[in-house]
């Protein structure tokens, strides 16, 4: 993979999910003749091992999870020789998880917010889901300070302490996403945006059925 990237090392290096699937099919998710996924044996704490066998040889700087819940980052710290610095989870104003945020804080684990804007073009979501950038109460803060729903939407994550991955293939966007560190919310404005929490997660791969298998993060 370094050779492909045309790298000695990598950064940070994630596992993505901690469902893995079957090998050597070319597909990402392959299923049977039935159209059901087709998984691996593979337990996600050898693929960790492996990872950390790779950062032990200087060939990965950092370590870390994506998509998993705290019972499964416990096994990783208990299990494990190296701890996460990451955990990238879908995480907006719609979907605070207060919870694991207080539980990574405590073990040193940053976690890096994917669909920080209520990713509107999420295929997994559905159509009666309300669309975060189209809120009133954020509409009325993002007016008050002269900044969009979407910079509004962003700070608020940042002054929790979560990193922001938001999405652009647009230049004037990603501009304006850039544009979030010449404001503040004040604690009034953050107590109003916490309370629009719905725990409303959009991610949940329930559509392609991975919410059968004994690894899936997010039973309830």
């Amino acid at each position: 993979m370094l050779k492909d990237l045309k790298l000695e090392y990598l950064d940070l290096c994630l596992i993505h999910w901690p469902i893995a699937y079957k090998e050597g099919t070319g597909e990402i998710f392959p299923k049977n003749k039935e159209g059901k996924l087709q998984y691996s044996g593979i337990d996600f704490m050898e693929t960790w091992k492996a990872m950390e066998a790779k950062a032990r040889e200087g060939k990965i700087r950092s370590l870390g999870l994506s998509n998993f819940a705290e019972h499964q980052i416990d096994r990783v710290l208990a299990e494990g020789e190296i701890n996460p610095a990451v955990l990238q989870v879908e995480m907006n104003v719609y979907l605070q998880q207060p919870e694991l945020l207080q539980f990574c804080e405590e073990k040193g684990i940053v976690i890096t917010a994917y669909s920080p804007l209520g990713n509107a073009a999420q295929p997994m979501r559905n159509g009666n889901q309300p669309l975060l950038l189209n809120d009133s109460t954020l509409k009325e803060i993002a007016e008050a300070h002269g900044k969009s729903v979407a910079q509004v939407a962003i700070r608020f994550l940042l002054q929790r302490g979560v990193a922001v991955i938001p999405k652009s293939i647009s230049e004037k966007r990603i501009k304006e996403n850039f544009s979030v560190f010449d404001f503040n919310l004040s604690d009034f404005e953050m107590a109003k945006i916490a309370a629009l929490d719905k725990n409303l997660r959009i991610c949940d791969a329930k559509n392609r059925g991975d919410d059968t298998h004994p690894d899936y993060p997010w039973p309830n």
